[in-house]
């Protein structure tokens, strides 16, 4: 997934952007957060959020040590982990 923004509401970590995908299931799983093609973390995505956007959005539970000011303005992908 190619990371146009991210968020946070509540608790929840929002990733806005398109993403590939081979089938329609909903995305779920380990992904990698690259920023500037440097790997930053693991994160586990937890479902899909259907908002305005052309493509849905993704969310995780917000981890308490990511700062997320580390990703706007970067070049940010989230790569499956499996």
């Amino acid at each position: 997934m190619t990371v146009d923004d991210v968020f946070a509401f509540g608790n929840k970590l929002i990733f806005a952007g398109t993403f590939q995908r081979s089938d329609s299931s909903e995305i779920k799983g380990l992904v990698e957060i690259v920023v500037n093609g440097i790997p930053l973390r693991k994160i586990q995505i937890e479902g899909e959020v259907f908002d305005n956007m052309p493509e849905p959005s993704l969310w995780a539970t917000m981890p308490e040590d990511l700062n997320i000011a580390d990703l706007k303005d970067k070049e940010v992908f989230l790569v499956s982990a499996r």
